[in-house]
């Protein structure tokens, strides 16, 4: 029985210490688009990377395309099947509440890759089917001579969207006051 008591007074007390938990922006981070059919594969282990290194910013909540399409596609076999909807309510209202999106590109420059990445605001539009940029804040070009470059490469570049998308915005400047009126002759 003590040592419950101990227990219970360790994680009453841990959780006193914990600081209080930061408002995170929710991204959606797109596949990355292959130019060429033959960049599939790699195409595809790209999105993965650069969800995960996007994922590591404590600022960020991250929303993975393939992971969204996974829940989706399990929901809509439950639903067939009978047994619910699954967690699509949870899932569509992050997607819903999501202001941010990653969209990149990955080609071949002769015996290189090139990884385009541009992160901006969610169009209007937008659906958990197709989720879109509608306009860029930060974009970036990382060239890299082989694909394994390429990939150690995306911790850095993901800390350099994440701060693009999280810099404040440039105040809009005050409107300027208009001159006083001319001091003239009071009449009489």
């Amino acid at each position: 029985m003590r040592a419950l008591v101990v227990i219970g007074a360790l994680a009453a007390s841990t959780a006193v210490a914990q600081p209080a938990a930061v408002a995170r922006k929710l991204v959606y981070v797109d596949d990355v688009v292959a130019a060429d059919q033959a960049l599939a594969s790699d195409a595809a282990a790209l999105t993965s990377a650069l969800c995960s290194a996007l994922g590591k910013d404590k600022r960020l909540d991250v929303l993975c395309a393939p992971d969204i399409r996974q829940i989706l596609g399990f929901a809509a076999t439950a639903a067939m099947v009978g047994s619910g909807t699954g967690p699509t309510g949870a899932v569509m209202e992050r997607l819903d509440k999501t202001q941010l999106v990653v969209a990149s590109t990955l080609r071949k420059d002769g015996a290189g890759f090139v990884l385009v990445v541009k992160a901006g605001t969610k169009g209007a539009d937008a659906t958990a089917e197709a989720m879109y940029l509608d306009k860029a804040l930060v974009a970036f070009e990382q060239r890299a001579g082989g694909q394994r470059v390429l990939f150690d490469a995306l911790p850095g570049l993901a800390a350099k969207v994440a701060d693009g998308l999280l810099k404040p915005t440039a105040a809009t400047p005050p409107a300027p006051t208009p001159p006083p009126a001319p001091l003239g002759d009071k009449p009489r």
